[in-house]
């Protein structure tokens, strides 16, 4: 910014300089056909440059406006030397013609007035010539500043951009959340509400259907924490309500399995293991209660389980077949 500044201050400072303002004029005089091309050509760029190379010459070009330049400043000075010495002699002059009677007064003082009209017309033209150059500088300063403002507009409407282009993906992200969270919270209704069903008064009070045929016998329990991922197996065999769990050790009795229910029609296996409080050695759900909720699907041949144990767990129970 400060360069741009600095660039338009030179060509202020050049504009003032009366030399290469008078260059600049003869230039366009002596090459005015290129000045016309330059403001009515209707061509390409490339045509118009073909053309200003074959209009232009070193005389034309730099020869001519450096001469006009030259003979312009030099009259400005005789002129600006002329009304000097006449403002200096002028009472002196009048005296001289008045003694020697050669001029009529009527046509000296005619002539007088028209000498001092045409200094003050060019007094005009040369102020105007000044008002010119000081107006075109202001321009040429104005012009600057609303450069550089269009680049700081510019600059901001590009980083305006940007941050909506980002705040427009932050949406869509969200948008993709919420619409994902959504199908996990009907997910989880639907399956709380099959909880609550298989706990409902009604089934927990009524006789336990528990099949022993099915059940029994030893398997291989697989779980892994859905959080942490940590895997952890055992060894557990159920005998009647009974169950037995073995890790790196002789087999203890833990608890019981209750609540027992099979769909037949969708293999879906349900039921409760009751740990008891001197059982420590299987890591128990979240809430800290003993009380293991299995929700499994069954294979063709009831040999493996896969399902959800306390919400928290993915387990696998694996016949064991001797």
């Amino acid at each position: 910014m400060d360069q741009i500044k600095e660039f338009f201050g030179n060509a202020k400072e050049r504009l003032n300089n009366p030399f290469f303002f008078s260059f600049i004029l003869s230039w366009f005089l002596w090459n005015w056909e290129i000045t016309l091309a330059l403001f009515y050509w209707e061509g390409g760029l490339f045509s118009l440059l073909e053309y200003i190379g074959c209009n232009t010459d070193w005389v034309h070009s730099f020869l001519l406006p450096v001469m006009s330049a030259f003979v312009y400043l030099f009259f400005k000075l005789v002129a600006s030397a002329i009304v000097t010495w006449f403002d200096k002699h002028s009472d002196n002059l009048n005296i001289s013609i008045s003694k020697e009677r050669s001029v009529k007064m009527n046509k000296y003082l005619r002539d007088r007035e028209r000498l001092d009209t045409s200094l003050q017309n060019l007094e005009k033209i040369i102020n105007a010539e000044n008002v010119t150059q000081e107006q075109l500088a202001e321009t040429t300063d104005t012009n600057t500043k609303l450069s550089i403002k269009l680049s700081e507009v510019q600059t901001d409407l590009s980083k305006f951009q940007i941050l909506s282009n980002e705040l427009e993906l932050k949406n869509r992200k969200l948008t993709e959340q919420v619409s994902n969270l959504g199908k996990v919270i009907k997910f989880r209704e639907a399956e709380t509400k099959k909880i609550q069903e298989m706990l409902s008064p009604e089934v927990l009070t009524r006789p336990d259907p528990f099949d022993s045929s099915m059940m029994q016998g030893d398997w291989t329990l697989t779980r892994k924490h859905v959080a942490s991922s940590k895997y952890e197996r055992y060894h557990i065999f159920i005998s009647g309500k009974e169950l037995s769990i073995s890790k790196n050790s002789s087999p203890q009795k833990a608890g019981s399995i209750e609540h027992y229910h099979f769909n037949y029609k969708k293999n879906e296996v349900f039921f409760v293991k009751y740990l008891n409080d001197k059982f420590i050695d299987i890591d128990i759900g979240l809430d800290g209660s003993r009380r293991l909720i299995n929700r499994l699907t069954a294979n063709v041949s009831f040999t493996r389980l896969t399902g959800i144990e306390n919400e928290v767990f993915e387990v696998t129970y694996d016949k064991y077949i001797r």
